[in-house]
Order: structure tokens, then sequence, then C-alpha cells
């Protein structure tokens, strides 16, 4: 059963390993990161090369649309 929520109240966080990136003589982890508003289902994801915390909100801020939070 879904759990209903007001717009702008609650979202669900994932991170995710995806597995390696074969670059040259490196082969660094790439990482996963869904953002999923509660009310409106809609569904941000990244991908990282860390899992700094800073790293998916990074990306996101540099993108010219703002998270929506209430659709």
């Amino acid at each position: 059963r879904r759990f209903e929520t007001p717009p702008g109240k609650q979202a669900q966080v994932h991170w995710g390993h995806l597995g390696t990136l074969a670059m040259d003589s490196i082969a660094p982890q790439m990482w996963g990161f869904t953002f999923t508003l509660g009310y409106s289902r809609m569904t941000m994801a990244e991908a990282a090369l860390n899992q700094a915390t800073r790293s998916p909100f990074s990306a996101k801020e540099n993108r010219s649309e703002p998270i929506p939070l209430g659709a």
C-alpha cells in the first residue's frame, strides 16, 4: 500500500553501486543516486564517482532547472 504525503514533505533517497568504469589504466567505481518525491513520484537520478554526500547534490546544483517540490 502506498503511503500518501502532501507536496514537499517527503522524498526517498537511494545509493547503489553501478559497477566499474574502465578508463585507460584506472577503473573507478560508479555509484548511482536516486531522489524520488513522495507526492508526485518525480525522480531525479545521477551517477557519481564517489559516495561523498555533495556529489549528487553538486550535479543537480549545476543544472539550470530546480528540483520541483510540489508537482
